[in-house]
């Protein structure tokens, strides 16, 4: 059974076009598990959202617990700096006689306004004193019977200096404010100053709650004290007042505030500092508002993960197409190669696998049609080749020196034979026989660099003393000769060449340097051979004619010429086209010969 499904399987398989391949690999491994991975991440993000809307919640409630901490302690904070004051101890408890007296030491205590303006949160503070001698002000008031009998009062005696909170009315402004209470003794001998109220700004309060993006509520001793949300729903002021009642310092209930659904979420504090009832802070968070954004995300989430589907078939639908038409396109392109039929399109374009496959293919169907002409043609081209070799190499062996050279030579020896015994003549005989013998001994293989120098000063010896002072030569060795091979014969055709047609006329002054180097500056290192003299120069015609010649490469184009077509011809036939001759020439003023050869050391090319 598990073969039969093996074998239904991969013969349903090979049978389909390549489109319809990609097409089912498209729904078995990608549509059908991103619908099923969709479905669980949609899911997820539903549930993800909505705790972190609730952690957003809690979040905001941290933040306002935590300013309205702040703002409390800093309150106690200035309680403290109020009670160890001593300017302000010592003008309570001083018996004043007059009201200059009153209002020189009020002076005194001017820096109380700074302190205002550097607590915002403060509306402003009162300290109740017994001293009847003293004028009331904004912060100084002399207590009346009406004032000891309030609560706050009596217990701030009661607590001895702690500090407690509460929800009272101001005796000067008549409005109602959070404040801190406390009693002020004298820290030496614990002398009763008096009583310190000071009160929290309450638009401060609503500034800071109107920051937030809940309806808040602060409740404390049983009553709302900040309602910065407008809510006057009698039946949610009664709910929120009785989950305050209860126990519990946490605690979420969903009530309904004007008709619609919200959740209530409580937290309870007691401040860090003073004996006080706790403090609850209450958000009212609609359901609406809980969700809205939740839902919102998933919606988009959803309708993002559709298109992503519809777009994703439709490329795959357009990319099967693309991919059958290079099929189709390769699938010709070989049908026309089998079938002998070599003229294809040279590319389909692009540089995918296709577009390398073909670009194969048609370098295969070029590859043939060259062997087949090669085939007719290759014997052909190989007898020719060895012909025209053969012709170079006869001419070079058969006018490696010059035969007006060679006779002048020996008529000038046997002149000065004639005339006296002359030490020169053997001197002369003995380079002489060095030159045939070294022309004589080469074969067309490389020699040392060393060698063909040694052959070349010996024909300029002998020129020299031909010519005395007529003509002298230099030659300059930028590099060691004994490791580099050449071919040889290929500097002496050119020192002859500039012998006969630029050095020959001239009756003084004649010179020939000859310079030897490496160039290892290009990508393949050379070695460069400057012939340099200062003859006659060559016409600017005839020096085109002697490039255009030393451009062609056919042994037509040698003739019976044994200079720099020879040298060059032989050049390009062993070391390649890339290498040759170059001429430099100025008429009247002399010659440059340059011979680029590449750089080969012990046998090998550097």
């Amino acid at each position: 059974m598990p073969n039969t499904m093996k074998h239904f399987f991969s013969h349903t398989i090979n049978n389909l076009k390549i489109k319809h391949k990609l097409m089912l690999l498209y729904s078995m491994t990608f549509l059908v598990p991103l619908i099923i991975i969709s479905g669980l991440f949609i899911s997820w993000l539903y549930r993800t959202l909505l705790d972190w809307e609730s952690m957003h919640a809690d979040t905001m409630f941290r933040r306002t617990e935590s300013a309205f901490c702040d703002i409390l302690t800093s309150v106690s904070e200035f309680s403290d700096r109020i009670y160890v004051n001593k300017p302000i101890q010592d003008i309570i408890l001083r018996q004043f006689k007059s009201t200059n007296d009153i209002y020189t030491a009020y002076t005194t205590i001017s820096f109380l306004d700074d302190f205002l303006r550097t607590y915002e949160y403060i509306a402003n503070f009162r300290l109740y004193t017994d001293n009847q001698t003293l004028l009331d002000n904004s912060y100084i008031i002399k207590t009346s019977g009406a004032i000891r009998q309030k609560s706050w009062y009596q217990t701030a005696i009661t607590l001895k200096g702690q500090s407690f909170w509460t929800y009272k009315r101001d005796s000067i402004t008549n409005k109602e404010y959070l404040s801190l209470v406390r009693s002020v003794w004298r820290t030496t001998d614990h002398t009763f100053i008096g009583v310190l109220s000071i009160n929290i700004n309450p638009f401060y309060i609503n500034k800071m709650l109107n920051n937030k993006i809940f309806d808040t509520f602060i409740v404390y001793n049983g009553r709302i004290i900040y309602n910065i949300t407008g809510v006057t729903d009698t039946g949610c002021i009664e709910k929120i007042l009785d989950m305050v009642k209860e126990t519990n310092r946490r605690k979420i209930n969903i009530i309904s505030v004007d008709g619609k659904r919200a959740e209530a979420n409580m937290k309870q504090f007691r401040p860090y500092h003073g004996a006080s009832d706790m403090f609850t802070i209450i958000y009212l968070i609609p359901m609406k508002q809980l969700t809205d954004a939740t839902i919102h995300v998933t919606k988009l989430a959803i309708l993002i993960l559709v298109l992503c589907f519809i777009l994703s078939a439709v490329m795959i639908f357009l990319f099967s197409l693309y991919f059958g038409k290079r099929v189709q396109k390769v699938k010709t392109g070989i049908l026309c190669v089998v079938s002998n039929n070599f003229e294809i399109p040279e590319s389909i374009g692009g540089r995918d696998e296709f577009a390398e496959i073909y670009d194969a293919l048609y370098e295969m169907s070029v590859n043939i049609k060259r062997l087949i002409k090669e085939v007719y043609i290759r014997d052909i081209e190989k007898e020719q080749f060895l012909s025209r070799q053969n012709d170079i190499r006869f001419k070079m062996l058969s006018s490696q020196i010059n035969p007006h050279f060679l006779f002048n030579t020996l008529e000038h020896i046997r002149m000065r034979a004639l005339a006296a015994g002359d030490k020169d003549v053997p001197y002369m005989l003995k380079l002489l026989a060095k030159i045939l013998r070294y022309n004589l001994s080469v074969n067309g293989n490389s020699v040392p660099l060393i060698s063909e120098i040694e052959a070349v000063n010996n024909y300029l010896e002998i020129q020299h003393k031909r010519f005395a002072n007529r003509i002298s030569y230099d030659i300059m060795l930028l590099c060691d000769a004994r490791k580099i091979q050449i071919l040889p014969l290929l500097i002496q055709p050119i020192v002859e060449n500039s012998f006969t047609h630029g050095l020959e006329s001239k009756t003084a002054g004649g010179f020939i340097y000859i310079e030897i180097k490496e160039d290892t500056e290009n990508a393949k290192p050379l070695l460069i051979i400057t012939v340099r003299d200062n003859g006659c120069g060559i016409s600017a015609g005839k020096l085109r004619e002697i490039d255009d010649s030393l451009k062609k490469d056919t042994a037509e184009n040698i003739g019976s010429s044994i200079g720099m077509i020879n040298v060059s011809q032989r050049i390009k036939l062993y070391y390649g086209t890339e290498y040759g001759i170059e001429i430099q020439s100025t008429p009247g003023e002399g010659t440059s010969v340059y011979l680029k050869l590449p750089l080969v050391k012990n046998g090998e090319q550097i």
